[in-house]
């Protein structure tokens, strides 16, 4: 649920979860995965709201090529 607002949060806590040993470094990608998804997903949604599609149309390309190779490198990677 952090991850609609703040990426960094759900990282934090994750990293904290890692330290303590309660959770692998390979087993943290996911969560954070999760949570940058969720955020570019929710920052999709303000640049249709706040802008409309004109708006949305120059920023989305942009965040979804991120994501995607967030997601690629993850998984190539």
């Amino acid at each position: 649920l952090t991850g609609l607002v703040d990426t960094h949060a759900t990282a934090a806590s994750v990293a904290s979860l890692v330290v303590a040993n309660k959770l692998s470094v390979d087993a943290a990608l996911w969560p954070i995965l999760a949570g940058l998804t969720t955020n570019t997903l929710m920052k999709v949604l303000v640049a249709f709201s706040a802008g409309g599609v004109r708006y949305a149309a120059r920023i989305v390309p942009g965040l979804a090529l991120v994501i995607v190779a967030v997601w690629l490198g993850t998984l190539m990677g």
